[in-house]
């Protein structure tokens, strides 16, 4: 077997487990988080107006981005933390040990699949945040609100690898 077979064959492995991760996940029902932030952000859009004087804009920026953030933080800190634990209570870890699946394709697979859970999950809710803005006609720069969405991404990325 030459290197380069043994490399994609590697990367086989590491993608399905991420595959399996990502549909496992989402079976758990972890995308109800989008309907927190949809009501978070509509009770924002309707309430932060009458408290803010003139500020009432950023402050409706501001709240859903801290918002995205807040709530990734808490999927990935519950998610990614039992994560492996959970496979070895089941003892379903002893199963893909024993297979042609070394630790490392093991681990980066489990932390692709949720980084994977991540990015969808922070996308949906920033489409969900920049069509209630749009609704509500709250201004944005969609280029800088794009930015910070993606510097969250890789933030979560590098949470995901301290929680496992």
């Amino acid at each position: 077997m030459t290197l380069s077979t043994s490399f994609s064959s590697s990367w086989g492995r590491i993608f399905t487990i991420a595959r399996n991760v990502f549909l496992e996940v989402v079976r758990d029902r972890i995308l109800y988080v989008i309907g927190v932030f949809g009501i978070i952000m509509v009770m924002a859009i309707t309430l932060l107006p009458e408290v803010a004087a003139g500020t009432e804009d950023k402050l409706i920026l501001d709240t859903g981005l801290a918002a995205i953030n807040i709530l990734s933080l808490f999927v990935v800190v519950f998610i990614g933390t039992g994560l492996i634990n959970k496979e070895i209570e089941k003892k379903t870890v002893l199963v893909l040990i024993a297979k042609p699946v070394s630790r490392l394709e093991f681990i980066l697979g489990k932390h692709f699949g949720l980084s994977m859970v991540m990015a969808v999950l922070i996308g949906a809710l920033t489409a969900l945040m920049l069509g209630l803005f749009t609704i509500s006609g709250v201004p944005f720069n969609l280029g800088l609100m794009l930015l910070a969405v993606l510097f969250m991404i890789l933030e979560m990325v590098l949470l995901i690898a301290a929680a496992m």
